[in-house]
């Protein structure tokens, strides 16, 4: 299946970055593990568009907001 290209964003990450608004998603989204499972943090129910800079390279993107665990932010590759 391979990387899905969203990005996400730790929902205890968020009130750091710049006081980013949680915008809701009008249906909420179940997120899988690799092997299909849901993921225990439950639905993704909110998101966040928000700059970025890696580098020299600038960019902006919409955030799904859950819990990470042990990253505050997860780029997808589409």
């Amino acid at each position: 299946m391979g990387v899905t290209g969203y990005a996400f964003i730790d929902k205890a990450f968020v009130p750091h970055w710049h006081q980013l608004p949680l915008t809701p998603l009008r249906k909420p989204r179940q997120l899988e593990v690799i092997d299909g499972r849901p993921v225990s943090s439950g639905l993704i129910i909110h998101f966040v568009r928000a700059k970025f800079q890696i580098q020299q390279h600038l960019g902006e993107a919409l955030f799904f907001v859950t819990k990470l665990g042990h990253y505050p932010v997860v780029l997808g590759i589409p």
